[in-house]
């Protein structure tokens, strides 16, 4: 089940998405602009590790390129550049992905809560609330990976021109993340806890 946090109006309060397993590996990107270059050496690796979900954290841009991730189980969070609205909840409607503002899961009693993060006020209030284990969020093009308190943040950087960034692959079951960089991005050390 995926809900809408708290003091976000002008969302709807409910969205249905599976979570199959209670323990999972997520694959996280961001700011993809349109980089189809970018995108394309994401899918390989993604072929790769096989994650068990994979959340895009906002600014795919087209819905052509929201639709080179149909093989994946996605979740798109919309971004403050993303172009046709309509159309891209429509290519995740049609390949059973979500298209949302936000998205809040469980996984295994652990709270995840996805943004695109371009409030940063509201984002460092949910970040400090101490109601999330994860907190995951785009928009900076900056890769982020820490623990503050009990939550650990993660922003997996942009595509877009002179941005360093890659894949954060989460897995649940242990809390533990590595970063993949990707289009010459250079390698950062994760932060396993």
């Amino acid at each position: 089940m995926a809900e809408a946090p708290g003091s976000n109006p002008g969302r709807s309060t409910k969205l249905e998405y599976r979570i199959e397993s209670e323990k999972m590996r997520i694959a996280i990107i961001s700011d993809t602009h349109d980089n189809v270059y970018a995108v394309l050496e994401i899918i390989e690796k993604l072929k790769e590790i096989k994650p068990d979900l994979l959340i895009h954290l906002g600014d795919i841009i087209s819905p052509a390129t929201a639709d080179m991730f149909k093989d994946f189980k996605t979740v798109f969070i919309r971004g403050n550049n993303d172009g046709d609205i309509n159309q891209l909840e429509g290519i995740a409607m049609k390949n059973k992905q979500l298209f949302v503002n936000e998205f809040e899961t469980n996984i295994d009693g652990k709270k995840l809560l996805a943004m695109h993060g371009h409030r940063s006020a509201w984002l460092q209030e949910m970040i400090k609330s101490g109601r999330y284990r994860y907190v995951l969020y785009g928009h900076t093009h900056q890769v982020r990976m820490e623990k503050i308190n009990n939550t650990i943040v993660l922003n997996p950087g942009g595509h877009y021109y002179m941005s360093q960034g890659g894949i954060i692959l989460l897995d649940t079951s242990n809390d533990k993340y590595d970063y993949i960089p990707i289009s010459g991005g250079e390698k950062i050390e994760s932060n396993n806890i």
